[in-house]
């Protein structure tokens, strides 16, 4: 009521960001290392102008990152600890990384190693030896 397109993108977004059905936020998947990085952009055509954040472990709402970096700063995009650094200056909800964790992504993660050692295997076991 009263808001912004980018008002409703926010948080509409901050919405899947705290469901662990969606593959953001709290249901992010797990990198390779096992670790839940998350990106987020946003764009405000009024005023053209866009912020992103990208590589973050801490930041609970990624897209209030993304909104902040668009809004309060002269970047269009930050990433890693520069990024969470500034998320929490502006008052963004920092959280630990082991919020992230959901077991059903972890078990999706752990099946997916599994399958590609089986490949490699697989493809190791047909290859010549040239030893």
């Amino acid at each position: 009521k009263g808001g912004t397109a980018v008002d409703a993108v926010t948080a509409a977004v901050t919405i899947l960001e705290d469901c662990p059905l969606f593959n953001a936020g709290k249901g992010s998947v797990f990198t390779n290392a096992g670790e839940n990085e998350m990106d987020a952009a946003i764009m405000d055509g009024k005023r053209l102008q866009a912020g992103s954040v990208a590589g973050v472990k801490t930041i609970k709402n990624p897209i209030t990152a993304a909104r902040a970096v668009m809004y309060k700063s002269e970047h269009v995009m930050m990433t890693g600890r520069g990024a969470e650094a500034f998320a929490t200056l502006q008052g963004c909800t920092i959280v630990s990384p082991n919020y992230f964790y959901t077991e059903e992504r972890w078990k999706a993660l752990q099946k997916a190693k599994a399958e590609a050692d089986t490949a490699s295997r697989r493809i190791q076991s047909i290859l010549p030896d040239h030893a």
